[in-house]
């Protein structure tokens, strides 16, 4: 329950008690009352109001601790739900968004695109020789430098684009409203960034870049794929290379 739900909730109890005390004094009492007891003798409206004003009081005073401790409780299911959400959507290693989210945000770009008529791009790019690394320094040193690289793209992206980890040594940028010439630009300059980059004992590492452009009626899973066939174009054109297919 959200927290405005929850003030709707105690709002309604108060004014349903106050209305059925209200009833109650000034209409069902008298029948009930007149009906059952025959010395019933009918309160003046000044008793009546009184007794109203008094049920609405403790009404008020009574709710005082639930909507506290409601509130409380429901900011901490609040915080507890964006940090599962957050989780859910995280790469435990590089705190970028994981594969998971990225499709999600690539559905989400398809249906826009649909429904306004506005193309994107998706860029996958794959660290070269990634296995060398891991077999001279170890896979936590694979770890490291998976983490530097993610802040190389954090930085280079545009505040309009989302990144994430594909999987091992891929990643996923998704470029909204992008054609392929803005997305090669981009890509481009992240690969630049990387192979001018100095990875402490790593040496220089270099990256390829593999581009797809929305077309209309693919799914993920076509352009996903288009990227990955730009991709291998860039591998085996020589590596530290922008491809695209569009």
């Amino acid at each position: 329950m959200k927290l405005r739900q929850y003030y709707i909730v105690i709002a309604l109890v108060f004014v349903t008690v106050v209305a059925l005390s209200i009833l109650w004094e000034f209409w069902l009492e008298d029948m009930i009352g007149g009906s059952m007891i025959h010395s019933h003798k009918a309160e003046s409206k000044i008793e009546r109001w009184e007794y109203v004003h008094s049920i609405a009081i403790f009404t008020f005073i009574s709710l005082i601790i639930p909507l506290f401790y409601g509130r409380k409780l429901i900011a901490q299911q609040q915080i507890l739900h964006a940090e599962i959400s957050r989780i859910a959507a995280e790469d435990s290693l590089t705190g970028l968004y994981n594969r998971r989210k990225i499709n999600e945000l690539i559905q989400h770009e398809i249906e826009r695109s649909e429904r306004y008529q506005k193309g994107f791009s998706v860029i996958i790019m794959d660290i070269d020789y990634f296995k060398r690394v891991n077999d001279r320094h170890g896979h936590l040193a694979g770890d490291e430098l998976l983490k530097m690289l993610a802040q190389i793209l954090l930085k280079t992206i545009r505040h309009t684009d989302e990144v994430g980890r594909w999987g091992g040594e891929e990643f996923v940028v998704l470029c909204p409203e992008t054609n392929d010439e803005g997305a090669s630009s981009l890509a481009d300059k992240i690969r630049q960034n990387i192979e001018h980059s100095t990875f402490n004992d790593y040496g220089k590492q270099t990256a390829s870049f593999g581009i797809a452009c929305y077309q209309e009626g693919d799914t993920i899973d076509n352009i996903i794929s288009h990227a990955d066939e730009a991709l291998y174009m860039a591998k085996n054109a020589g590596r530290n290379r922008v491809e695209v297919k569009c």
